[in-house]
């Protein structure tokens, strides 16, 4: 048996013989995993890549168009055969940008994201089935290389990021699409056969030509997050641009979510890196989103994924220097609802951990001789390098600003309020309503739901101002919190004292 290398296979793929091409198509799949290493280290040069990359091209755009001549076929063995082919196109491809992606240059990038986004879509502007899931996944190697995503002129940046947006919005497009359908259908009962769709692997024909499952669309949807993910990290790019339009897609993205399965976290990387660029110059937009991301994030919160969670931090974070303005510009019975239910999810979830898994006195140095500087306040802050205790530092602050905006907002009045309520009395909200739920958990018989209630207190209470029965009552509560024998809590209860 003759050696298999890299020019043997270039030239049974171009061979006229299906058989010879398939088998040059496995071959070079061969090739290319047995020597990755190699190649990633240099074996092969850009000109090498781009030549395997052309006759991919070039092999590519005939399966293709035999494929979509075949979806008008009344025959299956031929849809699926042309199906096959093209996958297994699609599959070389991408194994091919997958070991060349740091050897090539910035030419050869322009021709692969020329080519993926020109075969991607068929002449109708759908996704062609048996390229989609493999091309969103070249495309996606492609950027992982940092460089590549960087090297782009502007022009090129900004159509590429809409093309994959606009492919996150096809697949949230078909799947609203697929759910009405499936409510429309009623009671009607349907084969698992009948209902499944092929993934971009898939060798069975439909008689609906390139349409894709859910499961794909999750899958694609994921890939192309990805792609967002590492162009929006790109310096120098216009994300301002975008910036409207992608939020607006992530958020329906995950308002949609009705699976238990856990949401891409690369699209709230996507919504992040969008709103720490974006909002000096967008603070209109910011303060439009704001419930709804407030509504994401309490969702996302019972996910179990850490990562999830510290994205969730990075958005609230990001949002919550525009709470107080949003609160003037927002109903404020909608917003304070969206803000209260953010806080009690943050609290329930943080007073409900281990004492090793809050913050702990450790992690603070109680000697902080410039105020100004780091995580902290004029009495104590967060030692550094210490991601963990960032994490729970993170939380508590963020309950304890989004509790005073709406605490402060239940009794705020409009310049016309005092004339109303004198001639319509009305009964009003409770002025300080989280600080009296602080002041019950540090009363709480768990030592853990104590500990947060005085953390809580301790940078909630620094700098305010607080009327003397509010203090009177404070300070009852921190007799007796103490009092106890338990080392933590009286630790915590001195620190708290100190506002």
């Amino acid at each position: 048996m003759a050696e298999v290398n890299v020019t043997s296979a270039l030239e049974a793929i171009e061979s006229g013989e299906q058989k010879k091409r398939s088998q040059g198509l496995e071959d070079l799949r061969s090739v290319l995993r047995h020597n990755q290493r190699k190649l990633k280290e240099g074996l092969l040069k850009d000109s090498s890549f781009r030549s395997i990359y052309e006759v991919l091209f070039r092999t590519v755009s005939l399966e293709r168009s035999i494929h979509l001549k075949s979806l008008t076929s009344t025959s299956k063995s031929v849809k699926s055969a042309s199906v096959t082919r093209l996958s297994a196109c699609a599959y070389t491809l991408r194994t091919a940008v997958e070991v060349g992606v740091q050897s090539i240059n910035l030419k050869t990038v322009r021709l692969l994201i020329d080519h993926i986004t020109d075969a991607y879509l068929d002449s109708t502007g759908k996704s062609c089935e048996p390229l989609a899931l493999d091309y969103a996944k070249s495309l996606r190697s492609l950027l992982t290389y940092a460089p590549h995503a960087e090297r782009l002129r502007t022009a090129e940046w900004t159509d590429l990021y809409m093309f994959c947006l606009a492919r996150v919005k096809d697949c949230l497009s078909d799947n609203i699409e697929d759910a009405s359908a499936g409510a429309s259908s009623g009671g009607s009962r349907r084969s698992g056969k009948e209902m499944s769709l092929r993934t971009s692997r898939s060798t069975n024909g439909d008689s609906q030509g390139n349409r894709i499952s859910g499961t794909s669309h999750s899958q694609m949807m994921t890939e192309f997050f990805g792609c967002l993910r590492y162009l929006s990290s790109a310096p120098s790019v216009p994300v301002i641009n975008v910036a409207p339009e992608t939020l607006r897609t992530v958020l329906q993205y995950f308002e949609a979510k009705t699976t238990a399965a856990s949401p891409d976290v690369d699209a709230l990387i996507v919504a992040n890196q969008i709103l720490e660029r974006a909002r000096t110059e967008m603070t209109n937009i910011l303060i439009e989103l704001l419930p709804r991301f407030l509504g994401v994030v309490k969702v996302l919160w019972h996910q179990k994924s850490t990562m999830i969670k510290n994205e969730a931090l990075i958005t609230l974070t990001v949002m919550e220097p525009f709470v107080g303005a949003a609160f003037k510009r927002v109903g404020i019975e909608t917003l304070k609802a969206r803000v209260d239910s953010v806080i009690e999810v943050l609290i329930n979830d943080y007073s409900t951990r281990e004492e090793k898994d809050q913050l702990v006195l450790k992690d603070l140095y109680l000697d902080y001789p410039q105020p100004t500087l780091g995580l902290g306040n004029q009495i104590f802050c967060l030692r550094d390098n210490n991601l963990s205790a960032e994490a729970q530092w993170s939380i508590l602050t963020l309950i304890s600003s989004f509790s005073s905006a709406s605490d402060n907002t239940s009794f705020e009045a409009s310049p016309s309020d005092d004339e109303s309520t004198r001639l319509h009395p009305r009964k009003r909200l409770r002025q300080a309503a989280w600080i009296d739920e602080m002041l019950r958990m540090a009363k709480d018989p768990s030592k853990n739901t104590r500990i947060c209630g005085l953390q809580l207190l301790a940078l909630r209470l620094h700098g305010s101002l607080v009327e003397e029965a509010m203090t009177l009552q404070i300070c009852d509560v921190f007799t007796v919190c103490y009092s106890t024998s338990n080392g933590s809590v009286a630790s915590w209860t001195l620190l708290a004292l100190a506002w």
